[in-house]
């Protein structure tokens, strides 16, 4: 029964367009990074958190990795969106 839902999304996957493939990608990457911001925030403004600062260094790290990745998803949804419009 797994194999048969892995074999489905797969299938699925493989459907979808490079642009939705992309869109997905990104939208799953905006939800994380804002559990991750909502997190810190606990931790930073609200003290309702608490974590080492070993820890707190790392996540505002991971912040600005996230953050640059999903900038970069969003340029690559603008060129598509781009490159549809000029009929590329």
């Amino acid at each position: 029964m797994q194999l048969e839902k892995l074999y489905k999304m797969e299938e699925e996957q493989a459907n979808k367009t490079v642009y939705e493939r992309v869109k997905e990608e990104r939208d799953e990457l905006k939800e994380r990074l804002d559990k991750l911001n909502r997190f810190l925030d606990k931790v930073f403004i609200e003290h309702t958190a608490f974590i080492s600062e070993t820890q707190a260094h790392y996540l505002k790290e991971q912040r600005e990795y996230m953050q640059g990745y999903l900038d970069t998803l969003d340029k690559r949804l603008e060129d598509f969106a781009r490159a549809e419009w000029e009929g590329r």
